[in-house]
């Protein structure tokens, strides 16, 4: 259990800027492509839903979802919590670090690095070859979706939003990503049948002591954690 029930400020200030501004991008269905919420007792609802979450954001697609990582309660400031992406439909992958902290998502995010937040990629190469795609991906447009006027209104809540919040832009996002995914590796004591892991911070002190499975393993309520 988290120790504190309060809300991340700046998840906060963010959910109270999306009511702002939605009016003014009426052609997306939420200003930051995100469904936003918080809720203490809302993991995700999946079974690959990691038990020692909270999600925050879910996308409306095939139910993948992003949470803050608590380490089974042992992180009691949120806004320092990991940042997982669930996919319950990436069998055997389904949770994934995307970002060290709420602030790097949100700048991950408005530093044009959506689809690493929701896809893996092999190499550097093949995920700047998608970025190059993207780009090229010229939609026809029809009476019922004008491309042109929906990346008008994504660049307004971009600008906006980095104004507003001071995100610094990260350039090189797959680097990030790689670099956080190893600082995570790195502190982990125990490994999981999720790849996410337990970390010193995360353990028991049995754990600690004998590496010994969490008092946890093996409890339907934390299925998704099976130590390794």
């Amino acid at each position: 259990m988290v120790h504190s029930n309060e809300t991340p400020l700046l998840l906060e200030e963010i959910m109270a800027w999306e009511k702002e501004i939605k009016q003014k991008v009426p052609y997306l269905e939420t200003p930051t492509g995100y469904f936003l919420q918080f809720d203490l007792n809302d993991n995700g609802g999946y079974r690959s839903s990691p038990a020692d979450t909270i999600m925050f954001a879910g996308t409306g697609m095939d139910g993948i979802h992003f949470s803050f990582l608590t380490d089974f309660g042992s992180v009691t400031d949120l806004s320092l919590a990991p940042i997982i992406r669930v996919d319950p439909m990436d069998f055997g992958n389904c949770a994934k670090i995307v970002a060290k902290n709420i602030r790097d998502f949100f700048a991950l995010h408005f530093s044009a690095h959506e689809g690493l937040l929701l896809n893996d990629f092999e190499s550097k190469e093949h995920y700047l070859a998608y970025l190059k795609e993207q780009e090229g991906d010229d939609e026809e447009e029809n009476e019922y979706f004008d491309k042109k006027k929906w990346q008008r209104q994504k660049n307004e809540v971009r600008d906006n939003a980095i104004q507003r919040f001071g995100f610094q832009p990260i350039l090189d996002g797959y680097a990030y990503m790689q670099e956080i995914r190893r600082a995570r590796w790195n502190e982990l004591i125990v490994t999981t049948s999720d790849g996410l892991g337990v970390t010193v911070r995360g353990a028991s002190v049995d754990c600690l002591n004998r590496l010994v499975p969490h008092p946890w393993h093996m409890k339907e309520s934390v299925d998704s954690r099976r130590l390794s």
